[in-house]
């Protein structure tokens, strides 16, 4: 929880998959640790609610980018691919799975067109999940907030949409089930990757995302 001190990239200085990743997940961590709840939960809960959520929450940062940019699928800021390049002279993965893990949730963030506003109550209550598992009694807190969050959606949705909003609403959170289907799709990849030996490396911040997924 301590906080990060970020420095100007240097010009000319390499970017590439291991750096973007390591990067991305960083400043999301960052990014959660900042909110009230966050910081009023045990140490315990704080690193179990950060490794569950912290990959989710980037590639839903990533998607509203490239929907903003009117970009179809999902890369990192300079244009790197947001899955690491292989060894292999021929694909050994199926880039129908591929495809889905670059461009689902930013279709869905399109099909909604989801405003700025509707986009950040989206990301806090990502997180925001007394659901989570092995959280202790102190994990209360959670639901106390997301009630607040949820409910600060549902008025604006019904502000915006009046009469529609109640479906709006229900529109919003069905995105949720969008997230779970890019995660299954990322954690199936990424096994493939293991399975087929690949000598893809990825920093032990990207990694403890990656496993915190299907470990659980």
């Amino acid at each position: 929880m301590e906080k990060v001190v970020y420095i100007e990239k240097p010009t000319g200085h390499p970017m590439n998959f291991n750096s973007w990743a390591f990067h991305s997940s960083v400043i999301t961590v960052d990014f959660m640790k900042k909110f009230a709840f966050v910081n009023l939960l045990r140490a315990e809960d704080q690193r179990i609610v950060i490794k569950e959520c912290y990959v989710k929450l980037g590639a839903l940062f990533g998607s509203n980018r490239a929907f903003k940019s009117r970009k179809g699928s999902l890369s990192f800021p300079d244009g790197t691919d947001l899955l690491p390049k292989t060894e292999w002279p021929n694909p050994r993965i199926s880039p129908k799975l591929e495809n889905r893990i670059r461009s689902r949730l930013v279709g869905r963030l399109a099909e909604l067109n989801v405003t700025h506003e509707e986009f950040l109550l989206l990301s806090v209550l990502l997180f925001c999940n007394p659901a989570i598992s092995n959280l202790s009694d102190n994990g209360f807190l959670l639901g106390i907030y997301q009630n607040m969050y949820g409910a600060a959606l549902l008025q604006y949705c019904l502000y915006k949409y009046q009469h529609n909003g109640p479906a709006r609403y229900a529109d919003l959170l069905g995105f949720y089930s969008v997230i779970g289907k890019h995660y299954d799709d990322v954690i199936q990849y990424y096994v493939l990757l293991q399975v087929l030996q690949s000598t893809v490396e990825v920093k032990k911040i990207v990694q403890d995302g990656i496993e915190a997924a299907y470990k659980n």
